[in-house]
């Protein structure tokens, strides 16, 4: 449930047991120590802010059955260096990963149809952005880098160009090799 183990400062791992079908916003905020974490194929969706702040978390891997991220699920997980998206989420929240200054890359599945504003602000560290979709997904800003590179598939760059957000980014978008 919502804050449920919010601000456990020790928490180092811990394995949702199957059968939990989404998980709370604030859940696992602020719990500083936390490395891992296992989530069950049974979660839909993940809340708002349930890892917020969670500076020890390195790599995380969202299970087929979620389809949605919350807003600032991610927020300031400062150590997150990689984290699979699987292809069942249609929806990425506002800032969702805001201050994931350690993520170098992210690929965003073709099933993701909205990406919340400032979803990638302060990471610092993002050179790319790989968006599997042929048709551009509804964005209001993402807040990179003008050296954050943006891959998308070779048939789908002019769409990217040519969409009202998404043409802020033109020159930083290329196919995919």
């Amino acid at each position: 449930g919502s804050w449920a183990f919010r601000g456990c400062s020790n928490l180092k791992s811990i394995t949702i047991p199957n059968g939990v079908t989404s998980i709370g916003e604030y859940a696992f905020a602020y719990c500083s120590s936390l490395t891992s974490i296992t989530i069950p194929n049974s979660v839909t969706s993940i809340g708002s802010d349930v890892f917020s702040e969670c500076s020890s978390l390195k790599s995380i891997t969202i299970p087929n059955s979620v389809t949605s991220i919350g807003d600032d699920a991610f927020w300031y997980c400062s150590s997150l260096k990689s984290i699979t998206i699987p292809n069942s989420v249609t929806w990425i929240g506002i800032g969702a990963f805001d201050g994931c200054s350690s993520l170098t890359s992210i690929t965003i599945p073709e099933s993701v149809t909205s990406i919340g504003e400032w979803a990638f602000s302060g990471c610092s560290s993002l050179t790319s952005i790989t968006c599997l979709a042929t048709t551009p997904p509804a964005i209001d800003d993402l807040s990179i880098a003008e050296t954050t590179m943006i891959y998308v598939p070779k048939e789908a760059v002019k769409a990217y160009k040519k969409d009202l957000e998404w043409s802020r980014y033109k020159k930083q978008i290329k196919p995919i090799k």
